[in-house]
């Protein structure tokens, strides 16, 4: 009786011996890709800051080109009232002859 006894213990010892063997490569397994996920964070990290210093140059040049835009319209504005004036005088010359 001893001797079933033994073999049924050696026989779940090695169940439980494959089971945790088992579970210990499953952990293995995801302490790996925790580590991959990591690194991508890290990289992703890395990237969000580029794009934010990308994003910094784009509205310093969005500005300067919203200024520029600006004293072109004002420029445009002075331009079109001189013509008008100058029609107007041209109008008034071409009238008195």
């Amino acid at each position: 009786m001893d001797s079933i006894n033994e073999n049924e213990l050696l026989s779940a010892n090695k169940k439980l011996a494959f089971q945790v063997q088992q579970k210990e490569n499953r952990v293995a397994k995801l302490a790996l890709d925790n580590k991959k996920l990591v690194c991508q964070n890290d990289e992703n990290e890395k990237c969000i800051e580029e794009l934010k210093n990308i994003n910094k140059v784009l509205m310093f040049h969005y500005q300067k080109n919203k200024k520029c835009n600006e004293e072109l319209t004002i420029a445009n504005k002075e331009l079109l009232i001189k013509n008008k004036e100058k029609e107007k005088k041209s109008v008034m010359t071409a009238n008195d002859k």
